[in-house]
């Protein structure tokens, strides 16, 4: 009985599946460490980014910056400031209409950079909303800020002492200090689509054929190349 002949792979057929298997171990040694990396989850961007600073007094001085909004995604409140002497606690009132968060942070020793506090998120999206920054210590405290109109908030005002401020608070509002990148496609995805005609599901059948068809369409020509090299040449 004749045994079946066994058909060795041809050279182009055997480099397109050395290809896809390069292309694959290339993608997770790559893609896996990124999606890992740590960073700031931003709700938003109420105001601009620390350019100018403001003197906040001591013993109940407070500086509220009006115009912002909240929603259940806005769950931290970042802030930069500066002491020469050891910071007094620092209080933070949050409102909106039907909506009101209040924290304190700690007092600590002398603060050069940004102070994070945790607030109690609003069970719905809420515009109109104030943060309002009281020094509860004895000493004068260097809130950063931003001139008008550099953040989200375009009609966003600020207050020094019920007097109106020039310079506005700088304020990030977090979903969290420290998220992974995996962990946020979804909301990355949403954000994506909310500067382009198409919903998030549809960015993530867009980023799925960019990532998974186009490798298939390149290993498919490739092997279409392959068979046609085996086919017999007319003499």
């Amino acid at each position: 009985m004749r045994r079946p002949r066994v058909r060795v792979p041809s050279a182009p057929a055997l480099a397109v599946g050395l290809f896809l298997l390069a292309l694959v171990v290339w993608a997770l040694a790559k893609g896996v460490p990124f999606l890992d990396t740590q960073a700031q989850a931003v709700y938003a961007t109420p105001t601009g980014q620390p350019a100018a600073q403001i003197s906040l007094p001591g013993k109940g001085g407070h500086l509220c910056t009006t115009g912002i909004e909240y929603g259940p995604q806005a769950r931290y409140v970042e802030i930069t400031t500066r002491s020469k002497y050891p910071l007094g606690p620092i209080g933070l009132e949050v409102r909106a209409p039907g909506y009101r968060a209040d924290t304190t942070l700690p007092a600590r020793g002398p603060q050069n950079g940004v102070l994070i506090a945790k607030i109690a998120p609003a069970t719905r999206e809420v515009g109109g909303g104030t943060l309002c920054v009281v020094n509860h210590g004895r000493h004068r405290v260097i809130v950063f800020g931003a001139p008008p109109g550099r953040g989200t908030s375009a009609a966003s005002t600020t207050t020094l002492n019920g007097k109106p401020s020039p310079t506005q608070v700088s304020i990030t509002l977090l979903t969290s200090p420290s998220a992974s990148l995996g962990s946020r496609l979804g909301a990355i995805f949403d954000h994506a689509a909310a500067f382009r005609p198409v919903t998030g599901w549809e960015v993530w059948v867009l980023a799925l054929l960019v990532g998974i068809g186009v490798p298939i369409a390149i290993a498919v020509a490739l092997a279409s190349a392959a068979a046609e090299d085996e086919l017999p040449r007319p003499d």
